[in-house]
């Protein structure tokens, strides 16, 4: 029983801090992409950045959705398209 009330617990907790986390994209982050970034660079980024950093089954489920070509393609040059925003952003292709 005290596992479960650690488990729920820490779960509580982990919500609580991703809504916040959330929270503060949506009202900082947001604005600014919206204010510096075209929709397509805004796109190539977070497509980019997820396939680096994302779980690769997650992504992976993700193309699969996508029509032929971009599920073709996305895993080829959205690492690339990273790797040159991260040199440009951090210096360096993986920051």
């Amino acid at each position: 029983m005290v596992d479960r009330e650690v488990l729920a617990t820490a779960l509580e907790d982990l919500g609580a801090r991703l809504t916040e986390h959330l929270a503060a994209e949506e009202a900082d982050l947001l604005p600014l992409a919206a204010a510096h970034l075209t929709p397509g660079e805004w796109h190539r980024v977070v497509l980019g950045t997820l396939m680096y950093r994302g779980d690769p089954e997650v992504v992976a489920d993700m193309v699969s959705h996508l029509p032929l070509v971009p599920r073709l393609l996305m895993p080829r040059v959205a690492p690339g398209i990273h790797a040159r925003y991260a040199r440009r952003v951090h210096g360096t292709p993986t920051p």
